[in-house]
């Protein structure tokens, strides 16, 4: 199951797929994390029943538009809507014992930006694309880098994935044959 959630959706956006939350729907896109938090409570009383960890589907929740999301929660500095913080600490979390998994969308690489602190980044794994991957090599303190800049240099397409506290870069030589 892929479940879409994007406040700048219109339709034909993500392939065919449906998503709840155009035309700034930001409250819509809450009211989605919400139902998301509980089918995890569902899969947790579930999993205290005995079902395994491999028994549950796959759901995984795409949000694009992460910062633009928690600017949202916010009315200046004030707080006026924390249902992103609790998604986001539960998810972060807990979700992966029940096979939820969550996508988050943003541009930006700090962790401010989307309301999650630096230990909690560590239960994401980041995926940098086009010119954001040198950046993520970069801010890396892999021993490898010299090497991984090396991969990625002269690529039309860039792709580099930090995964448990390591750099990857990743195949994109087939991207121009899938975008067609």
């Amino acid at each position: 199951l892929l479940y879409v959630l994007d406040p700048h959706y219109q339709p034909g956006k993500w392939c065919g797929l449906p998503a709840v939350g155009g035309g700034r729907g930001y409250d819509t896109v809450m009211n989605a994390l919400g139902l998301v938090l509980e089918e995890m409570d569902a899969r947790y009383k579930d999993f205290n029943q005995g079902k395994r960890t491999d028994e549950f589907d796959r759901l995984t929740v795409f949000i694009d538009e992460v910062p633009a999301l928690v600017e949202w929660c916010f009315d200046g500095k004030r707080l006026r809507d924390q249902r992103w913080m609790s998604f986001a600490k539960q998810l972060g979390s807990e979700a992966r014992k029940v096979r939820i998994s969550v996508i988050l969308m943003t541009q930006s690489p700090l962790v401010q930006d989307i309301q999650i602190n630096t230990r909690m980044r560590e239960n994401f794994t980041r995926i940098a694309l086009g010119d954001q991957s040198i950046e993520l090599i970069k801010e890396s303190r892999e021993p490898r880098r010299s090497e991984l800049e090396g991969l990625i240099a002269n690529k039309q397409f860039t792709a580099t994935m930090e995964y448990r506290n390591q750099i990857h870069a990743l195949d994109t030589s087939n991207v121009p044959i899938l975008a067609r």
